[in-house]
């Protein structure tokens, strides 16, 4: 009677442990034990983009963007649509109770005749019903959490995808904007510079200390500074 028992609780046990997902064969493959590179550091997409970019200028350039980027709206919104299919998905895993409680308190006179006195009762119920639960027999529930949970992780993804990308072209175009115009400065420099030097060697020229060739020379690298300057302002105004 007892192994009777134990063998059919043993099959319902196993019944109920089944799952209509297909399970994916594991694939063995050879892995390193060491990786060169330094070790302890963080991820990028774990951290917060404010810990690379100290600029006010630029911090608020990517704040910026990040509000106003359609793209990255959808990509959120997909995700807070991903994590509400998640939560309903993952409430189908518990049952759903009910909780009612009542008390009651009463107070009996006791009997002149016998002497009795005042006495006080209190009676308190507390319910609890199991209103509806579905037995994951075949890992219906299960299964449909997975698919629930990888969907939310696909969509957090492309969330954390494209809010690097945006914050990456931002920086590359403000740092870019940054070194023309240090360039535009320097050129300018150099410029201002060459007239200097020209308006010398003209003087020189003049009282016939250098030969005209010297100024010749001169003149055309007052020349190269000044397309070098001309260069540097087009590319701002292009980017501008």
């Amino acid at each position: 009677m007892h192994k009777s028992y134990a063998a059919a609780l043993s099959v319902t046990l196993l019944s109920t442990s089944c799952s209509f997902v297909p399970q994916l064969e594991p694939v063995s493959a050879q892995v390193s034990g060491k990786f060169p590179g330094k070790t302890g550091g963080e991820v990028s997409a774990d951290i917060a983009w404010q810990k690379f970019f100290t600029d006010p200028r630029l911090r608020k350039l990517v704040e910026t963007s990040l509000a106003n980027n359609r793209d990255l709206r959808i990509a959120a919104l997909n995700v807070e649509q991903s994590r509400a299919q998640y939560g309903i998905s993952r409430s189908e895993l518990f049952p759903t109770l009910n909780l009612s409680a009542s008390g009651e308190r009463s107070r009996t006179l006791g009997s002149g005749a016998s002497g009795g006195g005042a006495s006080e009762s209190s009676r308190y119920d507390v319910k609890v019903d199991l209103v509806s639960y579905e037995l994951d027999l075949f890992g219906r529930v299960r299964s449909l959490n997975s698919s629930a949970l990888e969907s939310y992780f696909a969509s957090d993804a492309a969330r954390v995808g494209a809010q690097i990308s945006l914050v990456a072209e931002v920086a590359n175009q403000y740092l870019a904007e940054r070194a023309l115009q240090e360039q535009l400065a320097l050129s300018q420099q150099t410029y201002d510079g060459m007239n200097t030097a020209y308006d010398i060697m003209k003087q020189r020229f003049d009282s016939g200390t250098v030969s005209e060739l010297d100024l010749s020379s001169m003149e055309v690298q007052r020349q190269t500074a000044k397309a070098d300057l001309a260069a540097f302002r087009q590319r701002i105004q292009e980017i501008n």
